[in-house]
């Protein structure tokens, strides 16, 4: 069972390897050149370092599994694998805790102002009345994808004394003591906060997008820490202009390669860069140390089990 490893890892995933006998080559600062090469490898373990598709496919003709260490499988193409019989094998619900924590982070400091304040402290302006926030408490937290982040986050509003209703088109039945599981139109109609947690897939592409809004009943609260292009950027500077979205929370954008924008695309980032009510952050929700860690602990568990399955 050969092994390949694309990405930067940390030293203990490296350890944990080596500790349980697997074979396994690094390859941490490869490009994509360097992997369009022939070889024998049955198990390819990856970030996001390059896509996965028919050409890369056409070298890893051995290939049998691919395993994704985060939430995001995009760049993989699955048509491409599935034709060649390849499993993917995901570890999400390594960093699901994470993105639930960032984002009731993102929330509060949104309904508190507290970004805003602290910034104008730091430059000695002490404004109490134009910082006065508004209490979770009472609110509808509407939740689009209730995989492992929308679950994780549901679970961490428990205690706020909000009501929690969820939307998810290919999961029913979930509904819990602190969930209730509604359609879309509902969580459109009822919802004073929207939470945007679903993969990136051509049906999920400009999901929050102008037929989306004409749809809401109230203006909301948006938080979007699932993949950049499932919120239209270009319709946010104007509808917080008219507090249809009272507040934004992005943690991911469509296009993140700041070197690489376009000029239509950049003016329309410095437009939301000059609202207060509209926080950013540089696609880092699941990215603690503490979701590394079990990342890398649910793929030494995953190909253990890969290892089983393959003697037996």
């Amino acid at each position: 069972m050969k092994i390949a490893i694309i990405d930067f890892f940390e030293e203990d995933f490296i350890h944990q390897l080596s500790n349980n006998d697997f074979i396994f080559d690094y390859f941490p600062e490869a490009k994509r050149h360097d992997l369009l090469k022939k070889n024998d490898y049955e198990i390819l373990i990856l970030k996001s370092k390059t896509v996965i598709d028919e050409e890369f496919l056409s070298y890893w003709k051995s290939l049998r599994y691919i395993i994704r260490a985060g939430a995001g499988v995009e760049h993989i193409h699955q048509q491409a694998i599935q034709k060649r019989g390849i499993q993917l094998i995901t570890t999400n619900e390594g960093n699901a805790n994470a993105v639930a924590e960032h984002a009731l982070g993102m929330l509060l400091c949104l309904l508190n102002n507290i970004h805003k304040a602290n910034f104008e402290v730091k430059n000695f302006l002490w404004l109490r009345e134009p910082n006065r926030g508004h209490e979770l408490e009472g609110k509808t937290v509407g939740i689009i994808g209730y995989g492992h982040t929308g679950s994780a986050f549901a679970k961490k509003l428990q205690g706020f004394d909000c009501q929690i209703i969820a939307y998810d088109k290919y999961k029913s039945g979930f509904a819990n003591d602190y969930v209730q599981e509604v359609d879309l139109q509902t969580l459109q109609e009822q919802a004073d906060i929207i939470s945007f947690h679903v993969p990136l897939t051509s049906e999920t592409h400009y999901y929050f997008d102008e037929s989306f809004v004409r749809k809401l009943k109230k203006n909301i609260w948006l938080l979007n820490l699932s993949r950049g292009p499932v919120v239209k950027t270009n319709i946010l500077p104007e509808l917080l202009s008219t507090k249809k979205i009272l507040g934004c929370a992005l943690d991911v954008l469509e296009y993140e390669d700041f070197a690489k924008l376009s000029s239509e695309y950049k003016a329309t980032l410095e437009q939301l860069f000059r609202f207060d009510n509209c926080l950013f952050t540089p696609h880092i929700a699941g990215w603690s140390f503490e979701s590394a860690k079990k990342i890398n602990d649910l793929i030494v568990k995953k190909l253990l089990q890969i290892s089983n399955f393959i003697k037996y």
